[in-house]
């Protein structure tokens, strides 16, 4: 699985826009056959490559809306935890040392 996620992530450097239109339909086939368990392992790289290539973050985030979309068996706690990585990244990013993680507990969230 790792193999397979690291040549999709790789894709989406790609120019053409026909290999990259597949490493969507690819993370949606493979959501489509993701277990609860797996779902933090399967978008970790995307979440990874949308916080390091700026310029690719439309890519990266087009998969994640299909693993999304996809996941048949996701369950709310699992997409709470990444969308809370997702918006601790891009705070830190835009504002460092603007949040800790009593912040995080006192909005309920907790790690």
């Amino acid at each position: 699985m790792s193999k397979l996620l690291s040549a999709i992530v790789r894709r989406l450097r790609d120019p053409d826009s026909s290999v990259r239109s597949a490493c969507v339909s690819a993370s949606l086939s493979l959501s489509s056959r993701l277990t609860s368990s797996s779902f933090a392992s399967i978008t970790k790289p995307f979440l990874e490559f949308l916080f390091r290539e700026h310029d690719s973050n439309t890519r990266a985030a087009l998969c994640l809306v299909s693993i999304i979309e996809g996941s048949q068996s996701l369950d709310s706690g699992s997409l709470k935890r990444l969308l809370l990585r997702f918006w601790i990244q891009s705070v830190e990013k835009s504002c460092p040392n603007s949040i800790s993680h009593e912040h995080i507990e006192e909005m309920g969230f907790g790690q």
